[in-house]
C-alpha cells in the first residue's frame, strides 16, 4: 500500500486499485475520477477557464473517468498532485471540483484546521459571487449559504447579477427555511422547494416576478400575508403541509391560474378568494372542509375543481355559476343529494361523485351533454333517471356498489361507452339494448342477482 501525507490532516492511500482520502486517519472518501485533460495545443484556451468546475463544463477539456488508460499508481500520484496544489494554495476551491472541495473544506473546519477555519466562509462567498451557475446551485442545494451571516449575505447580494437565475430547484435539500440569498434574486420566475422541512417563508413577498412557487410536502402551518404580494404568480403548490387557513388577502393574487392545497387541514376558504378572477384549477382534496366555499362559486373561469375527501354534506345552488368548469371531483364526502342547478355546468367533461351518501341523481344531470367520464360508485342509488341516457358522449361510467335493481332500457343510447361497471348491485336482469354498446372494452356485472345472463352479454362481461 502506498501512502502520501500532504499535511497533518490529509493523507492519500493507494489501496488495491483505489485512491482513498483520509482526514486525521479517518476515511473521508474515494477519489473516483480524473476528468480534466489539457492538450498542449489548447493551453491558450485554458487560460480563459477560471475553475475546475468551468473546465468540467467545457467539453474541450473534460471527460468522465480515466480515459487516458493510467495505471492505478499513476492515477494515485495524479490525485496526490492535485490535493498538494490545493493545500499549497490555501484550499482555493477553484482548484478542485466543488463536489469535493467544499465537503472537504467543511470537514477540515470541523477538525479545527486553522487555514480552513480562516478561508471557509471566504471561499463560499467568493465562489457564489463568481456567478458560475453550477457552483451557485451546488452551494444553494447543499446549504452552504447558511454558514454566512446576514451582513455577509448582503455583501454577496450586492455583487450579483440578480437576473442571472430565472429558475431554481431546491427540492429535497433538507431545508428548514428558505436561504436568505434567494430573496435577492429579483428576476426569479420559478422556485421549487418541494420535499423539505420549511416552516416559514421569510421575505417571500420580495420575489415580485415569481410565476411558479412549489412548496409541496413541507411543514408550513401558516402563510404570511406577504405571499399575497406575488402579483405575477401563476401557479402555487402548497399541498401536503399543515395549513388550517389561507390569508384573507389571498384574492390579491390576480394572475393565479392554478393553486394546489390538497392534504392540509383547511376548514374554510376566505371570501376574498372570489377575486381570483384568473383561476382555472384549484385542488382542495384531503382537507377538513364541511361547508362548500361559496366564494369558489364566483370563479367563472374555473375549469377544474377538486374537493374530494372532505366533509361536505351539500353543494350550493350557486355552483351553477361555474359555467367554464370541465372537471369536478366531489368524491369521498357526505353528500346525500345534488342541486338541480348542476345542469348549468354545460362544459363539464369529468365528474366524480363516488363514496358519498347519494340516494338519487336529479334528472337534470342528463343535460350535461359534454360529460365523458362519470363515477357514481359506492353510494345508495336505487334507480337511474331515464334522462341519464342523454349523456351521448360518455365513455366511462361506474355505478358499482349501489342498490340498483334495474337499468333503464335506454342505456343502449350511450353508444360511445368503453367502460361500464355495474358490479355489486341488486340487478336481476340486463336490458338487451346493452348490445348497442359496440365500443365497450370493459364491462363488469359481478356480484349481482342475475340468474341467466344471455350468451351475447356474457361475451361483453
Amino acid at each position: 500500500m502506498k501512502e502520501f501525507k500532504i499535511n497533518d490532516y490529509l493523507t492519500l492511500n493507494l489501496e488495491g486499485i483505489n485512491t482513498i482520502l483520509y482526514i486525521k486517519g479517518v476515511k473521508f472518501r474515494q477519489c473516483k475520477s480524473l476528468f480534466l485533460n489539457v492538450p498542449i495545443n489548447k493551453r491558450q484556451s485554458f487560460k480563459k477557464i477560471r475553475s475546475i468546475d468551468e473546465a468540467k463544463e467545457n467539453e474541450n477539456f473534460s471527460s468522465n473517468g480515466n480515459i487516458w488508460n493510467l495505471t492505478p499508481e499513476e492515477e494515485f500520484w495524479a490525485h496526490c498532485s492535485n490535493l498538494q496544489v490545493w493545500v499549497e494554495n490555501n484550499y482555493d476551491t477553484r482548484l478542485l471540483h466543488s463536489n469535493l472541495a467544499f465537503p472537504l473544506l467543511k470537514k477540515l473546519t470541523e477538525e479545527r484546521d486553522l487555514i480552513a477555519l480562516k478561508v471557509f466562509k471566504e471561499e463560499i462567498a467568493k465562489r457564489f459571487s463568481s456567478q458560475n451557475r453550477s457552483v451557485m446551485m451546488f452551494l444553494l442545494r447543499r446549504g452552504y449559504l447558511e454558514y454566512l451571516n446576514e451582513q455577509e449575505t448582503e455583501v454577496i447580494a450586492k455583487q450579483l447579477n440578480k437576473n442571472l437565475i430565472k429558475k431554481l430547484d431546491l427540492s429535497d435539500c433538507g431545508l428548514e427555511k428558505i436561504p436568505k440569498i434567494i430573496f435577492y434574486f429579483d428576476g426569479l420566475e420559478i422556485l421549487n422547494l418541494d420535499s423539505n422541512y420549511i416552516t416559514e417563508l421569510g421575505e417571500i413577498g420580495k420575489l415580485r416576478y415569481l410565476k411558479k412557487l412549489i412548496l409541496f410536502d413541507n411543514r408550513l402551518e401558516v402563510l404570511p400575508d406577504s405571499i399575497c404580494n406575488l402579483k405575477s404568480l401563476v401557479e402555487l403548490d402548497l399541498g401536503n403541509n399543515k395549513l388550517k387557513c389561507l390569508p384573507n388577502s389571498i384574492g390579491n393574487l390576480s394572475s393565479l391560474k392554478k393553486i394546489m392545497l390538497s392534504e392540509n387541514f383547511i376548514v374554510s376558504v376566505p371570501e376574498s378568494a372570489k377575486s381570483l378572477s384568473s383561476l382555472e384549477d384549484i385542488y382542495l382534496n384531503y382537507n377538513d372542509i364541511a361547508d362548500f366555499p361559496k366564494s369558489l362559486c364566483q370563479l367563472t373561469n374555473l375549469k377544474g375543481l377538486e374537493i374530494s375527501n372532505n366533509k361536505l354534506s351539500s353543494i350550493p345552488y350557486s355552483i351553477e355559476n361555474l359555467r367554464s368548469l370541465e372537471a369536478l371531483s366531489l368524491s369521498n364526502n357526505k353528500l346525500t343529494s345534488l342541486p338541480l342547478s348542476i345542469r348549468k355546468l354545460k362544459k363539464l367533461k369529468w365528474l366524480s361523485l363516488s363514496n358519498n351518501k347519494l340516494l338519487e341523481i336529479p334528472q337534470s344531470i342528463g343535460e350535461l351533454s359534454q360529460l365523458e367520464w362519470l363515477n357514481l360508485s359506492n353510494n345508495y342509488l336505487k334507480t337511474i333517471p331515464k334522462k341519464f341516457c342523454n349523456l351521448k358522449n360518455l365513455n366511462t361510467l361506474s355505478l358499482s356498489n349501489n342498490k340498483l335493481d334495474s337499468i333503464p332500457d335506454c342505456i343502449g343510447n350511450l353508444e360511445l361507452l368503453e367502460i361500464l361497471d355495474l358490479s355489486k348491485n341488486r340487478l336481476t336482469e340486463i336490458p338487451e339494448s346493452i348490445m348497442n354498446l359496440t365500443f365497450l372494452k370493459k364491462f363488469n356485472l359481478d356480484d349481482n342477482r342475475i340468474k341467466n345472463i344471455p350468451n351475447s352479454v356474457k361475451e361483453l362481461n
